[in-house]
Order: C-alpha cells, then sequence, then structure tokens
C-alpha cells in the first residue's frame, strides 16, 4: 500500500510504503486516509487475516503521513468468526464520524464473496455503533451477490453514495439516502453503468491465525 502527494494532482511523490506482512496479513486493500480536527493522520487499512478468509480494518496514527508506522497500528474493527469486514468509506460531519464497511459472511466458504454494506458512528472516528445493513444486493439484479460503497459524499441534505459490484464484472452504481444518519434506512438504487475490467480467477492463499 502506498501513500502519495501530488502538487498538481498529477505527478506523484511517494510518502511511505506498507506492506502485507507488516501488518500480519495476507493482503492488504482499500485504505481510507482521513485528518482528525486535531491534525492527526490516520490511514484505515482492510487486511486479510491469513489462513481464513476473515477480513479486518486496523487504524494507524502519524503527525505527518511520512511518518506511518506499522508497528503502532491497532484494530478498530476486528469482524468476527461469522462477518469479514472490509473497505471503508469515512466520513466526517459536526462531532459525528460515519463509517460504510463491506461485511462478507464467513459461515460457509463458498459464499464468502457475497457482501452487504453496514453503517456505523462514532465520536471519535475509534470505536464504532453498527446501526445495521444499509445497502444489500437485490435477488434477480446485477448486485444481487452483493455490493460495496466505494465513495459517499453530501448533496443537499442527502447522502449519495457510489456503489459496486464485484464479480466477473464489475458495475457502478448510484445510492441515495435523505440526511447522511443513515440509521434505520437503507440506502436506494438509482442507476447503473458497466466498467468493462475483468478480474483475473482468485488463487487460494494460506494465512497465519488472527490477530
Amino acid at each position: 500500500m502506498v501513500v502519495a502527494h501530488a502538487v498538481d494532482g498529477e505527478r506523484l511523490e511517494t510518502l511511505c510504503v506498507i506492506d502485507s506482512d507488516q501488518m500480519a496479513a495476507e493482503s492488504l486493500e482499500r485504505p481510507a486516509l482521513v485528518v482528525t480536527p486535531e491534525g492527526t493522520w490516520r490511514l484505515y487499512l482492510s487486511c486479510a487475516t491469513p489462513g481464513t478468509k476473515h477480513w479486518r480494518v486496523e487504524v494507524l496514527e502519524a503527525a505527518d503521513p511520512r511518518s506511518f508506522d506499522p508497528s503502532t497500528a491497532e484494530v478498530v474493527l476486528p469482524g468476527s468468526d461469522l462477518i469479514g469486514v472490509k473497505d471503508p468509506v469515512i466520513l466526517r460531519q459536526g462531532d459525528r464520524w460515519h463509517l460504510w464497511a463491506s461485511c462478507h459472511p464467513l459461515a460457509d466458504p463458498e459464499e464468502a464473496d457475497q457482501m452487504v454494506t453496514d453503517y456505523a458512528t462514532s465520536a471519535d472516528g475509534l470505536e464504532w455503533t453498527w446501526h445495521g445493513t444499509v445497502l444489500a444486493g437485490r435477488p434477480g439484479h446485477w448486485d444481487s451477490r452483493g455490493v460495496r460503497i466505494s465513495s459517499v459524499v453530501t448533496d443537499g441534505g442527502e447522502t449519495v453514495a457510489l456503489r459496486l459490484l464485484d464479480g466477473g464484472h464489475e458495475q457502478v452504481g448510484v445510492a441515495r439516502q435523505r440526511g447522511v444518519q443513515c440509521r434505520g434506512a437503507r440506502l436506494g438504487s438509482t442507476d447503473h453503468q458497466e466498467v468493462r475490467k475483468r478480474h483475473p480467477a482468485a488463487l487460494p492463499v494460506r494465512r497465519p491465525p488472527m490477530r
């Protein structure tokens, strides 16, 4: 995983590199990079727990993004024996932190590629309270195996989320919810378009025990 910076948005300068073995992970996926009101940088990393199909999210903190130290990482979204948690999308408004994350069922390894998006809130971005599922696949539709959110913005009192399906090909959709506090409600699908991108077949991996 690479953190990079560009003054012009085009010519990137590498600030730090974090390897999966530094995080005791088989692989690293979608990170979230935020700055707290106090000016502390936070990097939330999706970590594949070795030996399982489980995922967890760990956070690193630093005064400068060049200084992230994997040895200081803390687990903030541990998941469980039945649920893997990954791909956090984080939005801070006022004194409230909002998080959307992909949650994968682990009871049946053959079904672990399915996913829903669950929503959580926090006062500090470290201790999270879950409020349930706000986005799930629709039987018989392009997203029937499940969906994950890749980005969230607010627009005129609405929460607008870009949603993705992972599979043989990706498709992109838009989901909307009135207000950012999605507790007790679900984001509703409005439209989608296909992204013509093929994925190579996933290879089985061996991973060490959960942290």
